[in-house]
């Protein structure tokens, strides 16, 4: 059920209400006292009818309305002034994310409704940008290179649309199976249906991410161990039978780590190898199975992860149902616990996928590229950002590099500094006269003088350093609009690659760098809960003349002298080869849905809100006898009394 829609039904039956007060009204007003007045501008010979005044109130209270997730209280303020039947109540910004309400207790009731239906928990989504962009001369074989990267990225988007499928599929099969040993809790399902929410347990349908993170709710108690074995196993049956998977399932060998770890972790489950005993030192563990951390505590999960589920989705039905006189108190802290409870395995879940699949193929590439001989320049980089639905968020980052660039030194200009050191030296040298020499001259080593030989070792100890600094930097402009199913989004990305400027070498005699210039990427796509893909890719390659090669100092003089004669000018010279250089640039995103409880809302819709409302025949309120329901189950559950 879509909340936007829920929330300007209720906002516009609001707005009738008031107008149907003030109607009633002023028609009580016009059998009492005299008629309503109406004012007429000459200038414009429009009629407005003057509205009834705020009733004096000696009963005002105040009260602040802290804001959680939607933090910005101009825009919410500017919603409640524009709503007729508050127009008596003031309302003011406290502070950035929150809002200050005056007035009646009962209109202050009615706007705190109207916020509580708009700052509530909205999907989001966490994304990974890799900007991969190598230059080179060398075409062939980069060209090669590239091929093996994106032979990495098309398999890994693959196996992991290929889990994603077959852990979903295992939920249904795990269910469904007849001689299944994992027993269901009907007293729940019979719970959530009585809630209205028909749609959760149905498997019969297009699962999505949210459905992996609540999986096993619905299990007995005493059955949840086994239900979260079940799902590890088959999930290693399809990988250990397809060799695709054989060296990221090695990647995590070699951290003695399990695929989906930290998963099952947030479960109340550790792994345990099943031949610990048998291990020999520095072997790894062939087969592992799950046992809870602590007596108990995967059961306590389960029970934790039911309980925020029904209190939230009771109070949710009764927002839908009873949208003038449901509890904005209550809807915001049920749907905070639940939101915090489907973040810790989401969570956990997002960091599996990365080390599983992402980081061992970043990892590839990375060593690909670096395999790669032939580089004039090559970068690769990360950044990562989250966002929630329909927000924009951006992200600026940007890098100095220095590479050491120092060229060959110089004979002349060795030569030269020697010299010039050499006569700043030689009155400092001590003078002796040989037996017979008339006059006294300086000390000599082998023949040379000495000031000579400190000369050139000095002019060898002068030589700098030349640094070459490479610029660079990203600019990502992010909003995601996460789709009803919760099993894709809209992303509307905006994305900046800084031309790299080098600097610190222009006038020294360094060759200038070969790079790509820039690239600019604006665009929108559609992702899946769990993606991985190229979201652009950029090859150009350039061809200039090689010109002509020379034999030293013969070949120059004659091309300058008889260049015009044709073919006996061409003597002593060759023509070079054409120079090419291919750039290539590649960015990768992978991307994660987080779910959170309003997800839930807008994914499971109540089939029946009658249930929720008061039965005027009986005089029974539906909500009230729900609610004693929810609160009986989840008591019995822990073992306390109702």
């Amino acid at each position: 059920m879509n909340i936007r829609y829920h929330s300007f039904s209720w906002l516009l039956s609001l707005c009738t209400f008031a107008a149907l007060g003030a109607g009633l009204s002023h028609q009580a007003q016009a059998k009492t006292s005299q008629p309503a007045t109406t004012t007429f501008n000459r200038s414009t010979k429009a009629s407005a009818i003057s509205l009834p005044k705020c009733p004096p109130n000696t009963n005002i209270v105040s009260q602040r309305i802290q804001l959680f997730y939607y933090r910005q209280a101009t825009n919410i303020s500017k919603v409640l002034k524009a709503i007729p039947s508050l127009k008596c109540l003031v309302i003011a910004n406290y502070s950035e994310d929150s809002i200050i309400l005056s007035g009646n207790q009962d209109l202050i009731e009615k706007a705190y409704q109207v916020i509580a239906s708009i700052d509530l928990p909205l999907p989001g989504i966490e994304m990974q940008m890799w900007g991969i962009q190598i230059s080179s001369d060398n075409p062939e074989e980069l060209a090669e290179v590239m091929s093996l990267i994106r032979e990495e990225i098309n398999l890994t988007q693959q196996l992991l649309q290929d889990t994603f499928a077959v852990l979903k599929q295992s939920l249904r099969d795990i269910r469904e199976q007849e001689n299944s040993n994992i027993a269901f809790e009907p007293e729940f399902e019979n719970l959530v249906a009585s809630l209205g929410y028909k749609s959760f347990l149905n498997a019969n349908r297009p699962l999505s991410l949210i459905d992996i993170v609540l999986s096993g709710n619905a299990v007995a108690s005493s059955e949840v161990w086994q239900f979260n074995q079940a799902l590890y196993d088959k999930l290693m049956v399809l990988m250990n039978k397809d060799r695709r998977y054989e060296k990221y399932l090695a990647a995590m060998k070699e951290t003695d780590r399990l695929p989906f770890e930290r998963y099952f972790r947030s479960r109340g489950l550790r792994p345990e190898c099943k031949k610990y005993e048998e291990l020999k030192p520095q072997e790894k563990c062939e087969k592992w199975q799950w046992v809870e951390i602590s007596s108990g505590a995967a059961e306590n999960y389960v029970k934790i992860s039911r309980k925020v589920l029904l209190e939230f989705a009771l109070q949710y039905g009764n927002f839908i149902a009873n949208p003038e006189r449901f509890s904005p108190y209550k809807l915001q802290q049920t749907a905070n616990a639940l939101n915090d409870n489907l973040q810790e395995s989401a969570n956990a879940l997002n960091k599996d996928i990365e080390d599983l699949f992402v980081r061992s193929t970043l990892d590839k590439i990375q060593n690909i590229v670096s395999r790669f001989g032939d580089v004039d320049y090559a970068q690769v980089g990360r950044t990562t950002i989250a966002s929630l639905h329909g927000l924009e968020t951006t992200v600026g980052s940007s890098s100095v590099s220095a590479f050491d660039v120092t060229p060959p030194l110089k004979l002349s200009e060795l030569l030269a500094n020697a010299e010039s050191l050499s006569q700043q030296i030689n009155s400092f040298i001590p003078t002796e006269t040989l037996p017979g020499a008339a006059e006294a001259t300086e000390s000599t080593v082998g023949g040379v003088p000495i000031s000579r030989v400190i000369g050139l070792l000095a002019a060898l100890a002068e030589q700098e350093s030349k640094f070459r600094e490479l610029n660079t930097g990203v600019t990502l402009k992010f909003t995601p609009n996460v789709l009803r199913n919760m099993n894709s989004a809209e992303l509307t990305i905006d994305l900046t690659i800084a031309d790299p400027v080098a600097t610190g070498t222009a006038s020294e005699g360094v060759p200038p760098l070969s790079r790509i210039g820039k690239q600019t990427v604006t665009t929108s796509v559609y992702t899946q809960a769990v993606d991985f893909f190229a979201l652009s890719t950029f090859s150009n390659q350039s061809t200039l003349d090689g010109g002509r090669g020379y034999v030293p100092i013969v070949g120059q003089v004659w091309r300058g002298i008889f260049s015009a004669i044709p073919g006996f000018g061409q003597l002593f010279s060759w023509k070079k080869s054409p120079k090419n250089i291919l750039h290539e640039s590649l960015l990768l995103t992978n991307s994660f849905i987080t779910p959170t409880s309003m997800g839930l809302a807008l994914l499971y819709p109540i089939n029946e809100t009658e249930r929720y409302q008061i039965d005027f025949l009986t005089g029974i309120d539906g909500y009230s006898r729900l609610e004693e329901q929810v609160e009986r189950y989840i008591a019995k559950q822990f073992g306390q009394e109702y």
